[in-house]
């Protein structure tokens, strides 16, 4: 099935806010998905068909807002400590570029990964915005960060010092994480003192619609 396709097919199941999007900040957004060997090949299916739809979303909001200043997107997939891959950030006013993006998630081999850190995977995001904002060279606070990490573990192998780290960070009055549970393996209580959202889901079936209500608080 064409990448187009799949754009249009998913963009048909949720519709976001017209009115949210107009009135939004600039967002720069860290999608970051667990790719350790704990998530069955068909559930990383379903999170890659729920990136494209993030991916889809995000582009259509850049399109509602002309002339003002773009949204950023990056998608990353995470295990142990050296376990972080993923994509530069790309603006979301290019739709090449989101195509572009869009076909490298669908065509994304699962990893497989033998570990899951949390704390790491959410650090390496927020420095990684970080240094995007100030490639942007705009005021500080200008763009609103937003770090999407979704998992079905729990923290197992993370640096002490990324750990440190997000400890220290969060709660961020400019940067929004959100953490989408999945399953009943999954287990993120540890970060309810630094996540602005927390959302549990039963299986990555329901994960498109958990996106769309993390989208709604952005």
């Amino acid at each position: 099935m064409r990448i187009k396709t799949i754009l249009t097919i998913v963009t048909a199941l949720l519709v976001f806010s017209v009115s949210q999007a107009s009135a939004a900040a600039p967002g720069i957004f860290n999608l970051v998905i667990d790719a350790s060997g704990s998530v069955a090949q068909e559930d990383f299916q379903k999170a890659k068909a729920a990136a494209i739809f993030f991916i889809d979303q995000i582009n259509k909001r850049a399109q509602r807002r002309p002339g003002q200043l773009s949204d950023w997107i990056s998608v990353n997939y995470f295990g142990g400590d050296d376990d972080y891959q993923g994509t530069r950030f790309i603006n979301c006013s290019n739709f090449q570029e989101m195509l572009s993006l869009a076909r490298y998630t669908m065509g994304m081999d699962h990893p497989g990964y033998g570990n899951t850190a949390i704390y790491t995977a959410i650090g390496k995001a927020f420095f990684e915005e970080i240094q995007q904002e100030e490639k942007l060279d705009e005021p500080e606070g200008t763009y609103l960060k937003n770090i999407i990490l979704i998992t079905d573990g729990a923290d197992n192998s993370s640096n002490s010092q990324l750990k440190q780290v997000v400890q220290q960070a969060f709660p961020n009055k400019h940067s929004n994480l959100i953490l989408i549970a999945v399953g009943s393996g999954s287990d993120v209580s540890e970060f309810r003192n630094y996540a602005d959202m927390i959302i549990k889901i039963d299986n990555f079936g329901k994960l498109t619609p958990a996106i769309m209500m993390a989208l709604d608080q952005m």
